[in-house]
C-alpha cells in the first residue's frame, strides 16, 4: 500500500495549485505515444487501476512519480505539504526541505498539467480557476522548475497589495526564475485581474 503522501501530493495543495478541472488530458496523447491511450506507459509503481487520478498520472507523470517516490527528501516534503492550507505552510515546507521541493515539483506540475480533471482540487477558487484555464502553459512552466515555483508560492503568501513583500520575493529569486514566472505573471494579469482582485 502506497504511503498516504504520494495520493495527497495530487491534491495539489503543494505549491497553492488546486486544480479544478479546467486543464484536461492533453491534444497530444497519440503523438506522445504513437498511438491512443493504450499505448501510453503503465507507471510499474503504482498498481491502482481503479483510480483514475492515479491511472492518468501514472499514464502522464511517470518518470516523475517514480523520482519523487525514490526520493526520501520527496517524501518528506510531501509529508509537511499535507497540512497546509496556505501558501505560507507551503513556503515553509520549501524552505526546510529544498531538495524535496526540487524533485517535487516537477511531479507535482506534470499531475497538475495532465490530470486536473481526475485529481484536482474541487475549491480551488476563482482566481486559480482563471489562472489555470487561461495560463496553464506558463504556470506549468514555472510550476515545473523549483526555483520559479518558489518565486510564485512567496508572491502568492504575500499581503493583497504589499509591492514591497513581492519585490522582496523578487529580489531573493534567481534570474532564471523570474524569466519564468514574469510569462505567467503578465498573462494571469491580462485574463485574471478581475478574479483575482
Amino acid at each position: 500500500m502506497r504511503p498516504a503522501r504520494w495520493v495527497l501530493a495530487l491534491g495539489f495543495v503543494a505549491g497553492g495549485i488546486a486544480c479544478n478541472g479546467l486543464v484536461g488530458i492533453p491534444d497530444d496523447l497519440p503523438e506522445r505515444y504513437g498511438g491512443d491511450a493504450a499505448d501510453a506507459p503503465v507507471c510499474p509503481l503504482d498498481a491502482d487501476r481503479s483510480n483514475a487520478c492515479h491511472e492518468c498520472r501514472d499514464q502522464y507523470c511517470c518518470g516523475e512519480y517514480e523520482a519523487c517516490h525514490g526520493s526520501s527528501a520527496c517524501g518528506s516534503y510531501l509529508d509537511c505539504l499535507a497540512p497546509c492550507t496556505d501558501q505560507k505552510c507551503t513556503l515553509t515546507c520549501i524552505g526546510r526541505n529544498n531538495a524535496g521541493h526540487a524533485v517535487a515539483a516537477p511531479y507535482i506540475a506534470c499531475a497538475v498539467r495532465n490530470c486536473a480533471q481526475y485529481c484536482g482540487e474541487p475549491d480551488a477558487g476563482t482566481c486559480l480557476f482563471c489562472q489555470e484555464g487561461s495560463c496553464g502553459a506558463p504556470l506549468f512552466d514555472c510550476a515545473s522548475d523549483p526555483d520559479c515555483d518558489t518565486l510564485r508560492v512567496c508572491i502568492a503568501a504575500c499581503p493583497a497589495a504589499d509591492n514591497t513583500c513581492v519585490q522582496d520575493c523578487r529580489n531573493k529569486a534567481p534570474s532564471g526564475a523570474t524569466a519564468l514566472y514574469d510569462p505567467f505573471f503578465g498573462c494571469a494579469l491580462m485574463a485574471c485581474s478581475g478574479q483575482c482582485m
